[in-house]
């Protein structure tokens, strides 16, 4: 179906789709490496999966959505303070203009967006980490990032599912896109960061590539001090915390060896 809707500037279409939904109350789920609502509002995790839409899967039978779950912790992220909503406005008006693909199918979505969202929560959950738009925008595309380069993005309540895997993002030309907008935000900005203005033209960082291009595995590059490097090295990083610190050095000298041991 389509909608038309009055915005400011004028009018604007959205499309949507009606799914017939059947509502259950159940047990919370059980989130795999979760001990802690980190980085969200106590009991949010558990009041957000209480309830549960059922949505056809077929025509013999219905699964469980979590659709539900996802829009209640988006809620909960709105209770916090910082512009954690605002970064991911940014980021979705950037995907709609310039990170879109031919004909508009098998691209990054908003429903990517949120996810990345709900991961950099967890990732970052010092309000220190949320003071600014530029930083809080930075949170968020450190993970697109690694998401990208790695074709993975994990469900934030299914870890081992890939959201990627049945969207078929074109990576090969993603990947670059946003890479660029991460190096050089005000060529695609109205409003600009308080960042070094590139005069050059812009050129990949092959430290940074190199960084996001490492293996996956056993969730080694999946936390918050992988992540703070590379904020460090966008220019982005100016937290105070002294174990973050050294957790991140610690982790940048086991990257060193294990490069030195490959080459």
């Amino acid at each position: 179906m389509e909608l038309s809707l009055l915005i400011c500037g004028g009018w604007k279409t959205i499309r949507f789709d009606i799914v017939p939904v059947v509502r259950k109350w159940r047990e919370p789920l059980r989130l795999k490496g979760r001990l802690s609502d980190r980085g969200f509002p106590a009991g949010s995790l558990r009041k957000a999966t209480q309830e549960a839409h059922f949505v056809p899967a077929s025509p013999h039978c219905w699964r469980s959505s979590s659709h539900l779950p996802i829009l209640k912790l988006l809620q909960a992220v709105d209770m916090l303070k910082g512009p954690r909503l605002d970064s991911l406005r940014v980021l979705n008006q950037i995907r709609s203009q310039d990170w879109g693909e031919e004909g508009g199918k098998g691209g990054l979505t908003f429903k990517h967006l949120k996810m990345v969202l709900l991961w950099s929560t967890e990732f970052f959950p010092s309000p220190e980490d949320w003071q600014d738009l530029e930083g809080s925008v930075y949170r968020l595309l450190v993970i697109l990032l690694r998401c990208l380069a790695t074709q993975r993005l994990p469900h934030f309540l299914y870890p081992e599912e890939n959201l990627f895997q049945g969207d078929h993002p074109d990576f090969t030309s993603l990947y670059p896109k946003v890479e660029s907008f991460a190096w050089d935000p005000q060529r695609f900005l109205h409003f600009h960061f308080d960042l070094p203005v590139h005069t050059e033209s812009w050129k990949a960082d092959p430290r940074t590539q190199a960084l996001l291009q490492l293996p996956a595995k056993d969730g080694s590059y999946w936390d918050t001090a992988y992540f703070d490097i590379l904020l460090s090295q966008f220019q982005v990083y100016r937290i105070q915390d002294g174990v973050r610190h050294s957790a991140m050095s610690q982790l940048l000298s086991k990257i060193q060896q294990e490069i030195l041991q490959q080459s």
